[in-house]
């Protein structure tokens, strides 16, 4: 009898917790529109940081030119992308650049058609030198419904891949990212 109170016991100490399983559980997606390869680069070095995780590239569903595409972007036309579904997901981080002090406008449209309602959201904002819109980023994503956690601006003009990597990886230390 002593044997098996000793085993019951050591089961409960021992096993993991419901919050325990509920953290392994946790899955991130991370979400990129990138032209110059500098938001590719960012979401692949996140998720080879974050555990659980997956990548995705905001794809346009017609292949524009860039400077149509930017044309859309400065009359604020619409554009259609492919759908990303982020139901099964706990965390969404957002990597995009602003091109004129505007967020890219395919960003904008997945962020206008995500269900973000309960989600915990990170961006990482990226541009050559000012960043006017960014700051205003953070409202208007709460606004859909998130939970901003954090939001970073990477001047990355001028910058090399490993001075960008070394700042994201700065970044993901000052949240709760990274286990």
């Amino acid at each position: 009898m002593k044997k098996y109170i000793i085993v019951v016991l050591s089961l409960l100490l021992y096993a993991p917790s419901p919050l325990a399983a509920q953290e392994i559980s946790k899955k991130t997606l991370i979400v990129y529109y990138s032209q110059s390869g500098k938001n590719e680069l960012i979401a692949e070095h996140l998720g080879s940081k974050i555990e659980n995780s997956a990548v995705k590239k905001i794809t346009l569903k017609e292949e524009i030119s860039f400077g149509s595409l930017i044309f859309k972007h400065l009359v604020r036309s619409d554009l259609e992308i492919e759908e990303i579904d982020v139901k099964e997901y706990d965390t969404i981080i957002i990597s995009t650049p602003i091109w004129l002090q505007i967020l890219a406008l395919p960003t904008k449209v997945f962020i206008e058609s995500a269900d973000f309602k309960g989600k915990e959201v990170y961006a990482f904002i990226t541009c050559g030198g000012y960043y006017g819109f960014a700051e205003s980023l953070e409202e208007w994503i709460a606004e859909q419904g998130a939970e901003v956690k954090g939001l970073f601006v990477i001047q990355v003009g001028g910058k090399t891949d490993e001075d960008i990597k070394k700042e994201i990886s700065m970044h993901m230390k000052d949240t709760a990212l990274l286990k």
